[in-house]
């Protein structure tokens, strides 16, 4: 489980607020709200 940071490190994002807009513009929730619904 690799914290909000790690993941838009991951996906080639530098800044973390850029990448959870990004994520919230594109999903509709924030990643934390994403990672807290059911699997």
């Amino acid at each position: 489980d690799k914290n909000i940071g790690e993941v838009a490190e991951a996906c080639g994002f530098l800044d973390v607020a850029y990448f959870s807009r990004i994520f919230k513009k594109i999903t509709g929730v924030t990643p934390t709200a994403y990672r807290n619904l059911p699997q």
